[in-house]
C-alpha cells in the first residue's frame, strides 16, 4: 500500500517540483539583479582564467537564470502533458487513428503535428498544453533584458581640499619694508599696498562684474564654506555738518584746480567724479558740475552760484562713505558640468580699521613663532580693501571743449553702468579714453556704453567688493598651506560623477516570469487532474509505449513491407484505428496485429 502511494505521487511530485523550482530560481534571478542594481558596470573579473567584463558576466548570469527557469517550467509542463496524453489515449470513448496518436505523442517535439486538426478537436486540453510548451520560451527572452546599463549620476560625500581663504597670513599684502619707528624700542614694518595677485583679482572682478572662475575638485561638485572675511559698507553722508565739511573741502580743492578764462575770472575745473581715502573711502559724484563742461561761460559762472550752505553750488550731488567690516560669510558653491554657481550670504559684524604700520612685537606677541592671527587678518583685510580702492581712486573731469579726462580705473568697470555715473558713459570720447587707458595698462576691457542701468552706485560698490572677496579663491597663489596649523578645515564636498551603472526593471522581469509561471501552473493543474482521473502515473518511456502496444490492436493488417518504423507512415495505417485494451469498451478488432 505504501509502495502504491509512493508510485502514485511520483508524477505529481515531478510536476509540482518542476513548477516550484522554476518559481524559486526566478526569485533568485530577481535577487541577483537587485544586488547589482546601481553598481558600476565597468571593470573586469577573472573567471576560470578568462577575463570577463562586469557587463558580460552579468548578462551571462542573467541568461543562465532564465535558461534554468525555462528548463524547470518546461519540465513541469511536459510532465503534465504526458499524464493528460495517456489519460486521453487510454480512456478514449472512440478509437483514435494512428496519425492522431502520432500527433498527440510527438507534439512537444514536432511542430508539424499541429496540422492534425482532427486530434485537437477531440482533445483541446492537449492542444492548450502543447501551445503553452511551444510558446513558453518566448517569455524567457525578456527577463535578461530587464537589466540594462545606463549612464547615471553617482553622488559621493567626502572631506576634501577645496579653494579656501588664508587671511591669517602674509599672502594678501605686498612685502612689508622695515622702517625705524621708535628707534631702539620697536621695529616697524610699513604697509606698502596689496600684493600684485590681489590687485589683479580686484581689477578683473571690477571689469567683469562677476565672481571669477574658481577651480572645483570635480566638474560636478558642490560644497559650502562658512568663514569670516572683509566686506564693504557704503552709505550716504547724510550728517549735515559732516557733509558741509566735506563739500567745503572739495570746493577749496576744485578752486585750487581752477584756470583763467582769458580774463580776470578763475573757473572751476569740472570734476564729475572723485574718490579719495584718508582712512575710509569717499566717493563724490557731481553730475551738475560736470555738465558745465560744454560752456566756458557757465564754468566760470559756477563759482558765483556757491553759498556757504552749498559750497559746490546747487545741483544733485552724491556723497558716499565706505567702511571696512569683518563679516560672517556663508558661501554655497555648485558646479554642473563645470558651470559655476555661487550663492553668498554675508552678515556684517564689526568695523575694521586699516593698518599703516605693523610692529614686530605685535605680530608674535603670544611667543616666538606664534603669530597674532588677528593682526594678520586685519592686514589682509587692509590689502583687499586697498586693492578695491586702487580701482576707485582718482577723478573724471571735463574741459571747455567737452573732452573727457580720467585718472581713475572706474571708467573701465561695471560701476559706470550705475544710474549715478551714467552721465559719464554718455560722453562721446569715452571709447577713445577707454582704449588709451586699457592699452597703457595692458588690459582688454569691454565698453560700458549702451548697457542698461543697473543697481545704485552704493549697492554696486558693496557687491563688487564682495565678489572680489569670493574671487580670491580663484588664485592658486592665494591658497592656504594645508599642512599649517592655521590652515582652514576641509569642508564636506558633494561630488557627482556620471558613470555606466546597472539599472534593473523588476516589473519587466516579473511580468515575463509571472506569465510563464501562470500558464505553466495551468498546464500543471491539468496534469495533476489527469493523475487523479488515471489513478496512476505514466511516462513516455519506450517500455510504456511497448507495453501499451503489446496488448492493443489495429483494425487493419500491417503489411510486411511496413513493419519497419520508417517515415512516412503509410496512409492506410495512418487512418487505422488503434484499440487500447483498457479503453472504454468498443467493437473488437477484426484482426490483431502480431
Amino acid at each position: 500500500m505504501a509502495n502504491s502511494f509512493k508510485m502514485l505521487w511520483r508524477a505529481p511530485a515531478s510536476i509540482l517540483g518542476g513548477l516550484l523550482a522554476g518559481v524559486l530560481i526566478s526569485v533568485g534571478h530577481h535577487l541577483y539583479y537587485v544586488s547589482i542594481e546601481g553598481s558600476s558596470s565597468e571593470g573586469d573579473r577573472i573567471i576560470a582564467g578568462y577575463r570577463l567584463s562586469n557587463q558580460s558576466f552579468s548578462t551571462a548570469v542573467g541568461t543562465a537564470f532564465a535558461f534554468v527557469v525555462r528548463a524547470f517550467l518546461l519540465f513541469a509542463v511536459g510532465a503534465a502533458y504526458v499524464q493528460v496524453f495517456w489519460q486521453a489515449a487510454t480512456h478514449a470513448r472512440k478509437a483514435n487513428t494512428l496519425e492522431q496518436i502520432d500527433a498527440m505523442f510527438s507534439i512537444l517535439s514536432n511542430p508539424f503535428a499541429f496540422r492534425r486538426g482532427s486530434a485537437w478537436w477531440k482533445y483541446p486540453m492537449l492542444l492548450l498544453i502543447a501551445l503553452i510548451a511551444w510558446l513558453l520560451p518566448i517569455a524567457f527572452t525578456i527577463p535578461p533584458a530587464s537589466l540594462s546599463v545606463v549612464v547615471a549620476p553617482v553622488t559621493t560625500w567626502a572631506l576634501e581640499t577645496v579653494p579656501n581663504f588664508d587671511f591669517s597670513s602674509l599672502r594678501y599684502a605686498a612685502s612689508l619694508p622695515q622702517g625705524p619707528v621708535n628707534p631702539g624700542r620697536e621695529i616697524g614694518y610699513a604697509y606698502s599696498g596689496p600684493s600684485a595677485e590681489v590687485q589683479n583679482v580686484a581689477n578683473a572682478v571690477a571689469s567683469g562684474g562677476t565672481i571669477l572662475s574658481i577651480t572645483p575638485p570635480a566638474a560636478n561638485s558642490s560644497w559650502e564654506l562658512d568663514f569670516y572675511g572683509p566686506s564693504l559698507n557704503c552709505h550716504a553722508v547724510d550728517d549735515d555738518s559732516a557733509r558741509l565739511r566735506i563739500e567745503s573741502t572739495l570746493a577749496n580743492w576744485l578752486w585750487n584746480q581752477s584756470f583763467h578764462d582769458g580774463g580776470d575770472r578763475n573757473c572751476y575745473t569740472p570734476k564729475g567724479y572723485l574718490a579719495w581715502s584718508p582712512s575710509f573711502v569717499y566717493v563724490a559724484v557731481l553730475p551738475d558740475l560736470f555738465e558745465f563742461g560744454g560752456d566756458g561761460e557757465a564754468i566760470c559762472d559756477r563759482a558765483n552760484l556757491t553759498t556757504q550752505s552749498q559750497p559746490l553750488g546747487p545741483g544733485n550731488t552724491t556723497l558716499l562713505k565706505c567702511d571696512l567690516h569683518n563679516s560672517s560669510y556663508h558661501a554655497a558653491f555648485n558646479y554642473e558640468s563645470g558651470e559655476q554657481s555661487v550663492a553668498v550670504q554675508a552678515e556684517q559684524r564689526e568695523a575694521v580699521s586699516t593698518l599703516e604700520w605693523v610692529f614686530a612685537p605685535n605680530i608674535t606677541e603670544m611667543g616666538p613663532n606664534i603669530f597674532n592671527v588677528t593682526l594678520l587678518r586685519q592686514l589682509s583685510y587692509t590689502a583687499i580693501a586697498d586693492a578695491f580702492y586702487q580701482v576707485l581712486r582718482g577723478s573724471v573731469s571735463n574741459n571747455v571743449n567737452n573732452n573727457l579726462k580720467a585718472d581713475t580705473n572706474v571708467i573701465s568697470t561695471v560701476l559706470l553702468n550705475t544710474p549715478e555715473l551714467s552721465f559719464i558713459s554718455s560722453q562721446s570720447n569715452l571709447q577713445t579714453l577707454l582704449w588709451q587707458a586699457n592699452s597703457s595698462r595692458g588690459q582688454s576691457l569691454s565698453s560700458p556704453q549702451n548697457v542698461p542701468l543697473g543697481k545704485s552706485l552704493q549697492n554696486s560698490m558693496e557687491e563688487t567688493f564682495q565678489n572680489i572677496t569670493i574671487s580670491l579663491l580663484s588664485s592658486e597663489l592665494l591658497q592656504p598651506n594645508m599642512t599649517s596649523e592655521y590652515a582652514p578645515s576641509m569642508p564636506n564636498v558633494t561630488t557627482t560623477r556620471y558613470e555606466p551603472i546597472f539599472q534593473y526593471a523588476p516589473r519587466q522581469l516579473w511580468i515575463a516570469y509571472g506569465v510563464a509561471i501562470g500558464v505553466s501552473a495551468v498546464g500543471s493543474v491539468f496534469g495533476l487532474l489527469a493523475v487523479f482521473l488515471n489513478r496512476a502515473n505514466y511516462s513516455n518511456d519506450f517500455s510504456s509505449v511497448y507495453r501499451t502496444a503489446y496488448s492493443s490492436g489495429l483494425d487493419t493488417v500491417i503489411q510486411p513491407d511496413d513493419m519497419k518504423a520508417t517515415d512516412p507512415l503509410p496512409r492506410y495505417l495512418a487512418k487505422a484505428a488503434l484499440y487500447i485494451t483498457n479503453a472504454t469498451p468498443a467493437p473488437a478488432p477484426a484482426v490483431c496485429a502480431g
